[in-house]
């Protein structure tokens, strides 16, 4: 199998590759859901009582075209809508290889629109009522195409309608378990007419099921009533019709699981010969293999435990020893469910909290007579099985909503395009082959569809930096008391900074990040949040080795600094995919994506959105392309996805032949910025491309500080000095534009100022190229208003004569290094929309207004010290990259291979390299960093196999 990449010359901009496997069309663990109804975006999760808008879901069925949903539950979400509504739109879905474009709208495959609406008179009404149209918490629908059942819960009773509504607030023919439409009682003990709390309902083969839940029981009807009040015929789960458990739980008696009871069953189907039956309270799903005919009569089977008197929720392992070791793990743990996946550090074996072969809560199961279907509620999740388990304790063999078989991520990742909040129930369209979820708690219905993982979950990228790397944080609060002291430990080496006076949340923050940078610490780099006052933590190696890297922090006693960290460990997820800002460009891997190989023509005033007859779409939207391969391609992610925090993406390939293929969609994570840089090829870290600044000698004044009236900011170049006098009204940023204007209008016979375009620094350069303008002294320093207080304002000079100048444009390479103090630039993607955000998705950058990013970026590094920022603007002749111009710490020490990278907010990018001389330390290094600093060079184009 080929693998094919290409490297796109974007101002020697370079790209790697990857591959996937192919596979025949099924449901994949961790696929994205394909379209969602009842939210504008897969990740908005907002409520309302409209024809577009749900309040909290639960149950689904589907029949001849139509889509019933219940708006309503009773897992505690809300609001409660009381409703049932009807969408008949779905014919208007997008099959998978369809165009799903719809012109306007920003996520085209958000769709749903109600056409009827039960239990309410509009669509904007939400009242509870017992009326033959009324309603209160339905929570289970079925439908055969032309029977509509509800289960209208806390009235304890089942609405029949004898012929599909056809209109709002049409009111129910038959009512069972209630002698007529104004009662709402329950009996005690119960009877067969009896019902209490009634969750799942069924049709099929001319008979009604009833999930009786608060009654621990399964209604079998043998006809669907026509008239009120009526019989069951059969009940399963008590041995007659009026055995009961107790309701009253200071008199109940737990029952012993057995294939002949079940507690609390909120869900029953069939598949026209077996029946299926979620078992809620004893965390298992029941299956048997005839429909049953008399009462009481036992299971066959059962998923989520390993036999039938078995009920514990994730039955993962037994624990018989409780006393733990030094890892805090129980030594003599043994499998039931699932295997161990680790060992601690004694060598005793480590258990999953759950597995494809576990169930906690289970609150729906549909079959389609060969898959099984099941919402495993308590784990967040639907396991599918590719056929229906003759076995107890039979595994999934895929899992929708989770990355794996093993994790719940709904704490940290609730609402995604591949994440589920308490799945209620299921519906199945056999014809298009869509399974509905009732995804409860994101008060939505999503939808996935079998097809090919050609895209691995871990295939889409940042162009830029392609890695996945652990993460932590640790936010500073408290007060700021002189001689506390506060202390980071990482991986058992502690770094401790001691308070001054003058330090704030921000400058403890940063003295942590420089002592742990000067190191260096051998696991971590180090960086700032200043806007937050938080330490961010990135491990210097990709992939889960970095989870394993642990984390601390202490203060002195008595301290009134409070550091709070992440966690006791930094944090990776392994299967989820790169987390993406808009306007990033993307990297999809995979295999069998186009049948060609094209590459987009940037002479063009936009990207096009077809290349080798591939499309790729993201939430239904085209996305404009580089480069299309078969194992490759180049995106760029909507710069209008800030309304957004996750994304299904999918490629769609049109062949020769007219056929039309698509793969299956993977979620990608939207976040308002992650920065990458552009590198060469290989092994993190890769040797960035890096480029000389400026041909003139530069220097550069931070300006800093808070501002305070009086107080007199002072600047010396040469033999001419500056002052500039803060007012009241000033800003850090007039302050420093008034010094510039003083400089530039006298004019200087030295200098031209301006002011960097990111932060309130004052960039000075020299008015003679080369060597002529370096030399010339710069000073700056503050005078404070009062003779008792010090200067709040804060100037600083990064170097105390004009220096570094060397060839605009040129490599920095080993035989030419950067100097400290020198102004080098670099290429960026993933910084997020400009300001002003007058650039368009996929519209090349022809140059003009500076765009920055929105988000300024907060810190560079290289070799542990931190640059100073220059410029941050968009390329010209590019889409996506940054041009990102920076000044060299005048500390930096002399390294072939200097790393860098770049901080913005809680992200940090891809580490690069480059060679940076300290002039009078030369280069003394290995043979084999020297040969990895010469291979600095622009890439060519071609593509690898």
């Amino acid at each position: 199998m080929k693998s094919y990449c290409v490297l796109i010359s974007l101002a020697g901009i370079a790209a790697v590759c990857a591959s996937a496997q192919t596979s025949s069309p099924a449901f994949s663990t961790g696929q994205a859901a394909r379209l969602v109804l009842g939210q504008p975006t897969f990740t908005t999760a907002s409520y309302g009582t409209t024809n577009t808008v749900l309040g909290s879901t639960s149950g689904l069925a589907y029949a001849n075209g139509y889509l019933w949903v219940a708006d309503s539950n009773r897992l505690g979400a809300l609001p409660n809508n009381d409703r049932v509504l009807r969408y008949s739109d779905t014919a208007t879905y997008p099959t998978p290889t369809q165009d799903p474009t719809v012109q306007g709208n920003l996520c085209s495959v958000c769709r749903g629109q109600a056409s009827l609406v039960l239990g309410q008179p509009d669509f904007i009404t939400s009242d509870f009522a017992i009326s033959r149209a009324g309603m209160r918490n339905p929570t289970g629908i079925a439908t055969d195409g032309t029977i509509l059942v509800v289960a209208d819960t806390d009235n304890n009773r089942i609405l029949i309608w004898n012929s599909l509504p056809t209109a709002t607030d049409q009111p129910a023919d038959v009512v069972i378990g209630q002698a007529d439409f104004t009662h709402a009682a329950t009996s005690l003990p119960p009877t067969a007419k009896s019902l209490r709390g009634p969750e799942g309902v069924w049709l099929a083969g001319g008979k009604l099921y009833v999930a009786d839940t608060q009654d621990n029981r399964i209604l079998i009807y043998n006809k669907v009533p026509t008239s009120n009040n009526a019989s069951a015929d059969v009940v399963i789960g008590q041995p007659n019709f009026t055995s009961f458990v107790q309701p009253d739980l200071t008199q109940a008696v737990n029952a012993t699981p057995s294939a002949s009871n079940m507690q609390t069953p909120v869900s029953v189907s069939t598949d026209g010969t077996r029946m299926f039956v979620a078992d809620l309270g004893q965390s298992r799903v029941l299956i048997w293999n005839t429909i049953p005919t008399s009462n009481g009569a036992a299971a066959d089977v059962a998923i989520g435990q390993p036999d039938l008197v078995t009920a514990i929720d994730n039955n993962s392992f037994h624990r018989a020893n409780l006393t733990a070791d030094a890892d805090g793990n129980y030594p003599g743990d043994t499998p039931v469910l699932c295997q161990s996946n680790a060992v601690d550090s004694e060598n005793n074996p480590v258990f999953p909290l759950r597995c494809a072969a576990t169930v906690s809560y289970p609150r729906s199961v549909i079959s389609d007579g060969k898959q099984l279907f099941i919402a495993d509620g308590g784990n967040d999740r639907i396991l599918v099985y590719y056929s229906i388990p003759t076995v107890s304790g039979a595994a999934a063999d895929a899992v929708l909503g989770q990355p794996d078989a093993i994790s719940d991520n709904a704490t940290d990742n609730p609402v995604g395009t591949n994440a589920l909040q308490t799945p209620s129930s299921l519906a199945w369209d056999a014809a298009n082959q869509n399974l509905y979820v009732s995804d409860t708690y994101n008060r939505r219905v999503v939808v996935f569809t079998p097809g090919v993982l050609n895209i691995p979950l871990n295939g889409i990228r940042n162009a830029a930096s392609l890695k996945i790397y652990a993460f932590a944080s640790v936010l500073i609060e408290g007060t700021i008391v002189a001689k506390d002291t506060i202390t980071v430990t990482i991986a058992g080496t502690d770094y401790t900074y001691t308070i001054v006076a003058a330090d704030t949340l921000a400058s403890v923050a940063d003295g942590l990040a420089k002592l742990i940078n000067k190191a260096p610490d051998p696991n971590v780099v180090a960086t700032v949040d200043d806007t937050t006052a938080t330490l961010i933590l990135a491990a210097r190696v990709d992939g889960p080795t970095g989870q394993l890297i642990s984390l601390a922090t202490t203060v002195s006693n008595g301290a009134q600094i409070s550091p709070v960290a992440s966690g006791l460990n930094l944090s990776y997820n392994a299967e989820d995919p790169t987390s993406i800002a808009p306007g990033t460009l993307i990297d999809i891997f995979g295999t069998n994506l186009c049948d060609n190989t094209d590459t987009a023509d940037l002479s063009q005033p936009y990207l096009p959105f077809t290349l080798a007859s591939c499309q790729v779409y993201a939430d239904g939207n085209q996305l404009p392309l580089l480069y299309a391969s078969p194992g490759q391609i180049n995106a760029q992610m909507p710069l209008f996805f800030i309304d957004r925090t996750s994304t299904s993406i999918y490629v769609r390939n049109i062949h020769a032949d007219g056929s039309i293929t698509v793969s299956s969609n993977v979620a990608a994570t939207i976040v308002g910025q992650n920065p990458g840089i552009f590198a060469q090829g290989g092994s993190d870290p890769r040797p960035g491309i890096v480029f000389h600044g400026s041909s003139f000698a530069v220097s550069s004044i931070a300006v800093n500080g808070l501002i305070t009236a009086g107080d007199i900011g002072n600047i010396t170049i040469g033999s001419a000095s500056y002052s500039y006098t803060v007012q009241a009204a000033d800003t850090l940023t007039t302050v420093a534009n008034a010094l510039i204007n003083l400089i530039n209008s006298a004019p200087d016979p030295n200098v031209y100022a301006y002011l960097a375009n990111e932060n309130n620094t004052i960039i000075l350069s020299a008015l003679v190229p080369g060597p002529a303008g370096e030399g010339t002294a710069v000073t700056a320093s503050v005078t404070s208003a009062s003779s008792t207080v010090a200067a709040a304002l804060l100037l600083n000079a990064t170097n105390s004569t004009l220096c570094c100048d060397n060839q605009q444009g040129a490599m920095v390479t080993l035989d030419n290094p950067a100097l400290p103090g020198e102004f080098v630039y670099l290429f960026a993607t993933g910084l997020g929309p400009t300001n002003p955000s007058d650039q368009d998705t996929g519209q090349v950058f022809q140059g003009g207004s500076a765009n920055p990013p929105s988000v300024p970026v907060d810190s560079i590094l290289t070799g542990s010290f931190s640059g100073n920022l220059v410029s941050t603007a968009l390329l010209p002749g590019t889409v996506g990259v940054y041009y990102v111009l920076f000044q060299i710490s005048p500390s930096a020490t002399t390294d072939p291979l200097s790393q860098t990278t770049i901080a913005q907010q809680f992200f940090l990018s891809n580490v690069v390299t480059f060679p940076v001389l300290q002039p009078g330390s030369p280069f003394t290094t290995t043979a084999a960093a020297t040969t990895a600093a010469r291979k600095l060079r622009l890439p060519g184009v071609k593509p690898s196999k």
